[in-house]
C-alpha cells in the first residue's frame, strides 16, 4: 500500500518539520506546494528529508482550490509511483502518535465495503502543549482528510465549501469523495490556533479575504477569550472550555 502526502503551506515555519516527520510516519512522499513563504518555511521543509518534494506556487493571487488541484495534478503527472492513497493535512497540523498504524489497519479493512476517503478528527491545541479547547465545534469538528487515490482528471477536482466561487475554505479531499467519506478514529493536532498572537492575526486575515461570511460567524469563535471575553457565546462556540488533551 502506497501513501503519498500532500500540504499546501505558507509561512509555517514553526510548525512545518514536526507536520512533515509525522506523515512521513506513514507517507512514502510528501509533496509541499508553498504559497510564496516569506519566513524559513521552504528551508526547513527540505532538510527534512528527501522524501518531502517542494513545488514553487506559479500563481500571484490567492485561491485554495486552484492550489489543491494543480499539486495533485503535479503528483498525477510526476511519473513517480501511482499512489494508493492520499493524505492531505495543513502546514500546522499533525498525526498523532500512532496514527500510520490506525490509518494502515482502516485502508486494508476485509470486513464489508471497501473504504474509500475517510474523516479524521482535529484536536485545536490551545495555549500550552497539552491542552485543548472542547466547546462547541471545537469539540467534534471532524475533516476529510484521507482518499483512495483515482486517476480519473474528474475525480482529482476540489472544490470551495461555500460555492465555486471560494477562494477560501477548500475541501482537503476532491469533491467527488466528500460524501463518501468514513468516520475514523484518527486525530490531527492542529497547532495553528496554538497561542492568542496567531489566532488574532488569522482572525484579522479571515475577514479580510473573506469579509462578512455569516456561515463562519465573521470568525468570532476563533478569538473568544482573546477579543472576546471567556464568557463569550456565538453560533459556533463558547463559552471557552479549555481541557487536557487525551489520545
Amino acid at each position: 500500500m502506497r501513501f503519498v502526502g500532500m500540504m499546501r503551506v505558507k509561512n509555517e515555519e514553526r510548525w512545518i518539520e514536526r507536520s512533515l516527520r509525522s506523515m512521513l510516519t506513514i507517507c512514502d512522499e510528501v509533496w509541499v506546494l508553498d504559497d510564496h513563504s516569506t519566513d524559513m518555511t521552504m528551508p526547513i521543509a527540505a532538510s527534512v528529508s528527501p522524501q518531502v518534494i517542494l513545488v514553487d506556487s506559479p500563481f500571484s493571487t490567492f485561491g485554495e482550490v486552484r492550489d489543491k488541484d494543480y499539486l495533485l495534478d503535479c503528483i498525477a503527472n510526476s511519473g513517480h509511483a501511482t499512489p494508493d492513497w492520499i493524505i492531505q493535512l495543513d502546514g500546522d497540523e499533525e498525526l498523532e502518535p500512532g496514527a500510520a498504524d490506525k490509518i494502515r489497519a482502516l485502508t486494508r479493512r476485509k470486513a464489508g465495503p471497501s473504504i474509500r476517503a475517510a474523516f479524521v478528527k482535529i484536536l485545536y491545541l490551545w495555549d500550552k502543549e497539552g491542552q485543548v479547547r472542547m466547546d462547541g465545534l471545537y469539540s467534534r469538528f471532524h475533516r476529510q482528510s484521507m482518499w483512495r487515490y483515482d486517476p480519473d482528471p474528474a475525480m482529482r477536482k476540489f472544490a470551495g465549501l461555500y460555492g465555486p466561487d471560494t477562494t477560501l475554505h477548500c475541501t482537503n479531499v476532491p469533491a467527488a469523495f466528500a460524501e463518501i467519506a468514513e468516520r475514523t478514529d484518527v486525530n490531527v493536532l492542529h497547532w495553528g490556533y496554538f497561542d492568542k498572537a496567531i489566532r488574532e492575526r488569522k482572525y484579522e486575515f479571515y475577514n479580510r479575504v473573506d469579509p462578512g461570511n455569516v456561515a463562519e460567524d465573521c470568525y468570532r469563535h476563533m478569538v473568544i477569550g482573546d477579543i472576546y471575553p471567556p464568557e463569550s457565546q456565538f453560533k459556533h462556540a463558547g463559552p471557552l472550555r479549555l481541557e487536557p488533551l487525551r489520545l
